[in-house]
């Protein structure tokens, strides 16, 4: 599946995704193709506790918005 072997990629290379900044600051955010659709992978490092926290996988439409109104809660 496209989801894990993208997670696993970021397993390997933490800073991967583009660095948000503004209400998404600290989050990154992994761009990937399956199935000739664009999917976005919202994910956080955190090194001290060896952890990425992974917090939305979905298509690019409201994905932003979406995203910003879970971590916000």
């Amino acid at each position: 599946m496209a989801v894990d072997r993208e997670v696993k990629r970021i397993a390997e290379e933490p800073s991967l995704g583009d660095l948000k900044t503004g209400s998404l600051a600290g989050v990154r955010v992994h761009k990937f193709g399956c199935l000739g659709q664009l999917y976005l992978l919202a994910y956080e490092v955190c090194p001290d506790e060896n952890t990425i926290y992974i917090y939305a996988v979905g298509g690019h439409e409201s994905f932003y918005i979406d995203l910003a109104r879970y971590l916000k809660s």
